[in-house]
């Protein structure tokens, strides 16, 4: 008997779909529209990559360093590698997602107004227009300023860091109401993340270098010194090689690109999206209206 019970009511469902099958699509049809429409207010946002191979560990480059004497830098606080060792490529990557790079980034080129309160971008005069409510383009002035750590969440949103493991061949993206600011900015991370690795190289080698001078001038051990001497050439090395090349840490392979295709909003997909969620309502609603009535009835 439930059994009947259960097939008559599934047969009322279908002949009740059936019979409002014009108000069903029309409903569909409805909401796919509005959500159309919705989605043309959306601004467009834009999508720039860069290819970049890891440049070789310089610590391999300048490789003269025997292993006699890795204990010898190991008591000079010089670095040859070993157990535990950290490769820069490993350190860039963490170094591009930190709040100490972002930061910095963030505050040198100036860059919060475009980060924090743009929502789109004209066109025909390639210029962004900016939320009233955050920030006023007439006064020049925030209207809600963004803290360091919502600064840092937004750029963190639109900007992503991906490796091949099997080709060690590193993207960086960024995505952007405008497609030329996508492309400088990744221009400048780049640019950013080999000159301060180089930096930081090159003061690191000289640190050493002086330390080396000061120790080979005060060691009278013939063997000692000659150890002492070639880890202050090795530390010359590393120096020359840093100054004389630009693409310190990342080489890059694909540069950064001007997107002439938007990422986002895929308003054709919203549109087939709202249809779907149309006829799921409509469905839904009828179905339960069913139920409902049965249960008045049956009352």
């Amino acid at each position: 008997m439930n059994d009947k019970n259960s097939e008559m009511n599934i047969v009322d469902i279908i002949d009740i779909l059936w019979e409002k099958k014009f108000k069903i699509l029309s409903f569909a049809l409805i909401l796919s529209f509005v959500i159309a429409i919705y989605s043309l207010t959306i601004s467009n946002k834009y999508i720039s990559s860069v290819s970049l191979a890891p440049t070789t560990s310089q610590e391999s480059q300048s490789g003269g360093i025997s292993s006699s004497l890795g204990s010898l830098a190991g008591l000079t606080g010089i670095s040859v590698g070993g157990p535990g060792f950290v490769d820069k490529t490993t350190l860039g990557l963490e170094q591009l997602r930190s709040r100490k790079f972002v930061g910095e980034f963030l505050k040198k080129y100036d860059l919060y107004k475009d980060l924090v309160a743009s929502d789109g971008w004209n066109a025909k005069s390639n210029t962004l227009t900016y939320d009233r409510k955050i920030y006023s383009i007439k006064n020049n002035n925030w209207i809600i300023k963004p803290s360091y750590e919502e600064s840092y969440l937004a750029f963190n949103s639109i900007f992503v860091t991906n490796q091949d493991l099997e080709t060690g061949v590193i993207t960086l993206s960024i995505e952007h109401f405008s497609p030329f600011i996508a492309k400088q900015w990744l221009s400048w991370i780049v640019e950013e993340i080999n000159s301060i690795s180089r930096v930081d190289q090159i003061e690191r080698a000289e640190s050493s270098l002086n330390y080396l001078k000061n120790e080979i001038e005060n060691t009278k051990l013939t063997e000692i010194r000659s150890g002492l001497t070639n880890l202050a050439l090795s530390q010359h090395e590393k120096i020359m090689i840093a100054k004389v090349t630009p693409e310190y840490l990342f080489k890059i392979i694909d540069p950064p690109y001007l997107p002439e295709y938007k990422s986002s909003p895929r308003r054709s997909v919203l549109t087939v999206l709202g249809f779907f969620l149309g006829l799921f309502i409509s469905v839904l609603y009828f179905t339960f209206n069913l139920y409902w009535k049965d249960i008045k009835e049956n009352k």
